[in-house]
């Protein structure tokens, strides 16, 4: 049985480790830039370094891409790569040439270029540029670690120790049950090394095998998405060698184990089945408490990844009634930007809906925090009057007409009626802050109310990008600036945090023609569209919960195995003791108190863990549930040996 379960270990782990490579591969293929000979990456250029890198190419006889991103306006798909090309030839496949004249025109020069070629190298290359007066640093373009960086993230490395652990508890179960035979094999003459090591040729042999048909399978299918490269495949291996080398470490740890053993026990008593029992017994408790730890730690995650899961659940509900897209980020560096963007933002709120909506969520927002703090946490939302009518906020016809036609330099805030007695407060607090963003006097006048939440919690719209920290989308009595694209009209504050939030459009193509309209192709983020975003999150959030329930039933395995392992050695190298004191009328508990204690001892020291460490109150279940199990399998364990107590008594 131990055997199966190895093998099952084995290719349940590798699969898993091949399909994070394979994922990693698929979803970012196109940022790994392979085929390149190297790449720089420049910080601030001047003004002729195009010229610079056309001379560079001919006289070295290169080809220098320089990378131009072009923004997804769609919302389903990531910012995408094209490149300018300096010097004669063609670009390679995964480097598809840009040839549009406004973007060559217009996009920013303070980005990377890839050197195709022998002529010169990336370090020669930063030098030269350096050397002209530009601002240049190395481009790190080895993505051959991110698998193994993935696994050893503190979301998965708690499911990677449990993986190990169980491995080391079959391991170890084996050992135990082969010793007699081994002390067989031992008084015919074979060492106590090759013993201790003689099945790991097997497994290493089973364990090299399965990489090799996974990796093999993995290649296959990213050969039939046109995606071929041998960087793709280093991206696969590494991770898949990092494995198989902390597995081989495992097993030398355990033919290390097992070599002492074998080292301090006499052969007659190893036959006999009595193993060193003191050592082994503190190393099969150490492992013991490790599993539950690594259990409790690992629960702990499924219930919080259950709880993000529930939260994305609920935002997708919300999202199906709507089908907007927001750019990852509106900030911009090129000249005669800021009017650019304030005129795009006007045309686009006159031609169809745009909704304004800026969270704290990234800055730990505090739902009991209304007043302006230096660190942001403010239960506060910016939006657009719009935004009232789709969460139901119902205002007085007067205030709801002032609200939806604000002059220029005008907000609007709203106070929850949880508020309501600090009003005046509050106005004036927040009065100060609005303009408080330039040295001179804004002149941003405020109109403010009270206003009554409509629900428990108001949706705000979030869109899920990578700059978002954590899951939430819905908000409890928030107090609520109203602005409009004309609040800031003439001020600096509108680059502040309107950059910072979401600008939602509900218009993609109208919103593509534009940006082009404007000018702001090469400026504006990648658009994300919220059904697609939440989706993509949600589908993310899932594949790390599957990961930690599979290392979860994994580390209960291995602890039933840890229990019974640990169980067996006690009951039978004091079988004789045990069988005298049961005849004289001793109970369980008294024979075994001793033992019992010890367990306890281990109960109690993870639930004090779980109190200190906050976690939540379900994992309190997992300490009792082990116990449970310990107490069942160990009732069961000595009935069992009773019936082996008149033979013990007569020496068989």
């Amino acid at each position: 049985m131990y055997k199966k379960l190895e093998k099952i270990l084995i290719i349940l782990s590798v699969a898993m480790v091949v399909s994070l490579g394979t994922f990693i591969v698929i979803a970012k293929h196109k940022q790994m830039f392979a085929g390149a000979d190297g790449g720089v990456l420049v910080l601030k250029a001047k003004t002729n370094i195009k010229e610079v890198m056309a001379d560079i190419a001919k006289e070295k006889h290169v080809l220098i891409a320089k990378q131009i991103m072009v923004a997804s306006t769609d919302g389903k798909q990531d910012n995408q790569p094209t490149f300018q090309k300096f010097g004669k030839g063609k670009l390679p496949h995964d480097f598809p040439e840009q040839k549009g004249k406004k973007y060559l025109e217009n996009s920013g020069d303070d980005v990377y270029y890839f050197i195709f070629g022998k002529g010169i190298d990336a370090k020669t290359l930063s030098k030269r540029l350096n050397d002209l007066g530009n601002q240049t640093v190395l481009a790190d373009t080895d993505w051959r670690f991110q698998g193994i960086s993935a696994m050893l993230d503190l979301r998965l490395i708690i499911g990677t120790i449990l993986f190990i652990i169980s491995y080391i508890a079959l391991l170890m179960a084996q050992v135990t049950a082969n010793l007699k035979k081994q002390g067989i094999q031992r008084l015919s003459g074979m060492s106590g090394f090759v013993l201790a090591f003689s099945g790991i040729r097997q497994r290493l042999a089973f364990l090299f095998i399965t990489a090799s048909l996974l990796l093999g399978i993995s290649s296959l299918i990213l050969y039939m998405l046109n995606i071929k490269h041998a960087m793709y495949f280093g991206v696969l291996l590494f991770p898949v060698l990092f494995w198989v080398f902390v597995l081989v470490g495992v097993e030398v740890f355990v033919g290390g184990i097992t070599y002492l053993f074998l080292q301090r026990q006499k052969i007659n008593l190893v036959i006999k089945h009595r193993v060193p029992l003191g050592a082994l017994m503190n190393m099969v408790l150490v492992l013991q408490l490790l599993a539950l730890i690594c259990l409790i730690f690992s629960f702990a995650n499924v219930l919080n990844n259950h709880k993000e899961i529930q939260r994305l659940e609920h935002a997708q509900v919300a999202w199906s009634k709507y089908d907007y897209i927001a750019p990852s980020s509106l900030a911009g560096s090129k000249d005669g930007y800021r009017q650019q963007l304030s005129n795009f933002l006007l045309e686009a709120n006159e031609k169809e809906e745009m909704l304004i909506v800026s969270d704290n969520f990234n800055n730990l927002s505090k739902i009991d925090q209304y007043f302006p703090t230096p660190h942001v946490e403010e239960n506060v939302l910016y939006v657009t009057y719009n935004y009232l009518e789709k969460v139901g906020i119902r205002l007085d016809s007067t205030l709801s007409e002032k609200l939806a036609n604000m002059p220029d330099k005008t907000y609007g805030i709203l106070i929850p009626e949880t508020q309501s007695k600090q009003k005046k407060e509050l106005v004036a607090a927040w009065s100060e802050k609005m303009n408080s963003y330039s040295d001179k006097p804004l002149g941003i006048e405020a109109i403010s109310a009270i206003y009554q939440v409509p629900s428990k919690e108001l949706f705000t719209f979030r869109m899920f990008g990578w700059t978002a920290v954590d899951n939430r989308s819905f908000i409890k009595n928030p107090l609520l600036i109203v602005v409009t694209p004309q609040t800031f009209d003439g001020t600096d504050k509108v680059f502040s945090w309107i950059s910072k939030g979401q600008v939602q459009f509900s218009d993609g193509p109208l919103t593509d023609a534009l940006i082009k309209k404007h000018g702001l192709e090469n400026s504006l983020g990648s658009f994300s569209n919220g059904k697609f975003a939440v989706a993509n999150r949600l589908a993310g959030v899932r594949t790390q919960q599957f990961f930690m329930v599979v290392a979860s039933i994994m580390a209960l395995m291995s602890a039933v195995f840890l229990i019974s392992l640990m169980n067996l050695i006690y009951l039978y190298q004091n079988r004789k003791k045990f069988a005298v004191a049961c005849l004289a009328g001793k109970s369980l508990f008294e024979i075994h108190k001793h033992y019992l204690t010890k367990l306890l001892i281990m109960i109690g020291f993870s639930v004090v863990m779980i109190f200190v460490t906050h976690l939540p109150a379900l994992t309190l279940l997992i300490p009792f549930l082990f116990l449970g199990i310990i107490l069942a399998v160990f009732i069961r364990q000595v009935y069992a040996s009773k019936t082996a107590s008149l033979a013990t008594l007569k020496g068989e």
